[in-house]
């Protein structure tokens, strides 16, 4: 998880820049990837299937 942050927040890069909203959509983007270690479902589809929890 920290290698596909870090595609959005490179290391050594400061996080006063960052806002909610910018948190808010980095969050999306990854709970929306598919992830080959879950069967490529999303983190969300995931979630749902799994434990009936929306995320």
């Amino acid at each position: 998880m920290n290698g596909l942050i870090r595609q959005y927040l490179p290391k050594g890069s400061s996080f006063e820049h960052l806002t909610e909203e910018s948190v808010w959509y980095i969050q999306e983007r990854l709970n929306n990837r598919p992830r080959k270690m879950l069967g490529y479902l999303t983190p969300k589809e995931y979630a749902f299937a799994k434990f009936g929890i929306e995320i």
